[in-house]
């Protein structure tokens, strides 16, 4: 976060240094953006309201202010509005990514990992035990056939049997 407020400090000193001739909002949007996709909707509403804070700093301290009171707080509402909803926006989607990551590695049926998910922690594990320098032992248990006399039952309960044993 320190570092996400130092790019603030900085796109503020561009903004004042630039004047009032060009708007610089476009620049406060990367800073929210990284904020909102790496720390969470929370840290990236906070930056919202203090980038709005950091442009009306620098707005008021130009010398040559034109712009009558009431156009300057409506100019800051539209802007945390702005920054508010694109922080919103984007968090949601980072956690819609988050939710379809693990969704993807996951057996709907009995919510257990899949091959995908088994490869990814096996890499894992052999990266780990090949820093450690340390055996590794795996158990694997192939249950290709497995099926219930589903004459018996109405459920499909191999299914079941599987995530039980697991």
């Amino acid at each position: 976060m320190a570092v996400a407020y130092g790019a603030l400090v900085l796109v503020g000193a561009v903004d004042y240094l630039t004047g009032d001739v060009y708007s610089m909002s476009l620049l406060y949007l990367p800073v929210i953006s990284w904020v909102a996709w790496s720390v969470g909707r929370r840290a990236a509403f906070v930056l919202s309201v203090v980038s709005v804070a950091t442009w009306l700093l620098a707005d008021r301290m130009l010398p040559t202010m034109q712009m009558p009171e009431r156009h300057h707080w409506w100019e800051a509402l539209i802007r945390l509005l702005t920054f508010g909803a694109f922080a919103f926006v984007l968090s949601r989607l980072r956690e819609g990514a988050e939710r379809e990551r693990l969704l993807s590695r996951m057996d709907f049926l009995t919510g257990l990992y899949n091959s995908l998910a088994f490869t990814d922690l096996a890499e894992a594990e052999i990266a780990r035990a090949a820093r450690y320098r340390r055996p590794l032992s795996v158990v694997f248990m192939d249950c290709d056939s497995f099926k219930l006399d589903r004459k018996s039952t109405r459920l499909n309960s191999s299914h079941l049997v599987i995530s039980y044993a697991v």
